[in-house]
Parts: C-alpha cells; sequence; structure tokens
C-alpha cells in the first residue's frame, strides 16, 4: 500500500513537470515560427528574442502568421526575387 503511495506521488511530480516541458516546448515553438517568417522585416530581432525567451507570461507571446503564406503566387514571387520559384513538398514517413 505504501509502495502504491509512492508511485503516485511520483506520477504526480512527472505530470507536473511534463507540464512545464510542454509550456517550454509551447514557448520554444512560437518563437521559431516568428523567426522562419519569410520576409526579413517580419522576424524579430535579436534582443526581441531574447525578451521573448525570458518571458514568463504565456499570454505575452502571440503565434505569427503563417510564414509561408501569401497571396502571391510562388512563381511570382520567384520572379520578383530573381530566383527560380520556390517550393515545399511533403517528406512522406
Amino acid at each position: 500500500m505504501e509502495e502504491h503511495n509512492h508511485y503516485v506521488i511520483l506520477l504526480s511530480e512527472f505530470n507536473a513537470l511534463d507540464e512545464g516541458d510542454a509550456k517550454i516546448a509551447k514557448k520554444l515553438a512560437i518563437i521559431g515560427l516568428w523567426c522562419i517568417q519569410w520576409q526579413p522585416v517580419n522576424r524579430p530581432s535579436i534582443k526581441s528574442v531574447i525578451q521573448m525567451l525570458e518571458t514568463k507570461e504565456e499570454n505575452q507571446l502571440t503565434v505569427p502568421p503563417n510564414p509561408f503564406h501569401s497571396t502571391t503566387s510562388t512563381t511570382v514571387r520567384g520572379l520578383i526575387s530573381g530566383r527560380r520559384p520556390l517550393e515545399l513538398e511533403a517528406i512522406q514517413e
């Protein structure tokens, strides 16, 4: 019976740790999405990234727009930039 209580306590600590890890993972994912914005002007400065990493308030981080979504086609974007069109393809697992 006492062994079962230790297991319950251990599980509750593990669940709390997972919740903290989940918050960290979410924060890093949001910051990463900001850093991969297609247009450089939409990316945060390193100073802003550090501030985002150091913030304790989860609600201060907003999810950025999809970095690959655009109203222009990839062909037009490619022609404007002078490069060949960029297209992403899905990797099958």
